[in-house]
């Protein structure tokens, strides 16, 4: 186990990826492929994935491997980045979204507040199949059980293009019937707009 520098992370083409696993509820009504990265440095107290926050050199990595092994998947259309923290890699992360087959769309889910990922991470974000963000620290004070968010203080939003006649334009939309709700209802993921919005 080592601590290291974010500032260390900074256009490096190695990363620390503990594993990738297929789900069905990291993306609602989708399923994706998660890529858990190792290390965080939010370390929040009642992390359900804390073996995954320190930065483990036997997880080490390259972009190369890991896009080797994504652009093979047919069963899901959708990566999400999860850890651990994946904005605390960004350029890694970056680096891996940038060399993907285009068809596939991108979800990140950050311990950092939305405010803060919009802010900071504009690069990141613009990127074409960057999709969707799942963004809030874990507060267990904060916990609710719905099946997409851990606590009523994390966000959702999902990116969409936007013709105005003139260009397109992006725009980032919070998804308020995930955020707003103490329950995840079923039924709503099958929503024409946001269906819509994530084809």
């Amino acid at each position: 186990m080592v601590e290291v520098d974010i500032e260390d992370f900074v256009g490096c083409t190695i990363g620390y990826v503990e594993r990738t696993n297929l789900s069905f509820i990291d993306v609602p009504g989708q399923i994706a492929t998660v890529v858990f990265v190792r290390g965080c440095t939010i370390r929040c107290p009642d992390c359900h994935n804390c073996e995954l926050q320190s930065f483990d050199e036997t997880r080490k990595t390259t972009v190369n491997e890991v896009v080797s092994k994504l652009n093979e998947l047919e069963l899901s259309q959708w990566i999400c980045f999860q850890g651990g923290e994946p904005l605390d890699q960004a350029d890694f992360v970056r680096a891996i979204i940038e060399k993907l087959k285009p068809s596939f769309k991108v979800c990140i889910y950050s311990g950092y507040n939305m405010e803060l990922v919009k802010r900071k991470y504009k690069a990141l974000l613009a990127l074409p199949n960057v999709r969707m963000i799942k963004a809030g620290k874990f507060l267990l004070k904060k916990r609710i059980y719905n099946k997409f968010l851990a606590t009523t203080n994390q966000r959702v939003i999902l990116k969409h293009k936007i013709d105005d006649s003139s260009e397109q334009k992006i725009q980032w939309d919070e998804l308020d019937w995930i955020n707003n709700s103490k329950e995840f209802i079923e039924e709503q993921v099958n929503k024409s707009c946001y269906e819509e919005k994530l084809n």
